[in-house]
């Protein structure tokens, strides 16, 4: 409730649209995390786990 009243909707359609471009880049494996779990969390995402995992993983730099 206080989400719908006090948050614009563009913040939330930002953070999904950053969620959906989120990589890892030159940053740790942990900071990516949290980076990740904010998104989730602040934009309101809400997905089965699976589909978190393959999202997460899609970020990743592989190369490490």
């Amino acid at each position: 409730m206080m989400r719908a009243r006090f948050v614009p909707d563009y913040y939330i359609r930002d953070l999904q649209k950053k969620m959906q471009n989120l990589k890892q880049g030159n940053r740790t494996v942990r900071e990516y995390h949290r980076e990740f779990k904010m998104c989730m969390l602040c934009g309101g995402i809400e997905e089965s786990r699976g589909d978190t995992i393959k999202r997460f993983l899609h970020g990743l730099d592989l190369k490490i």
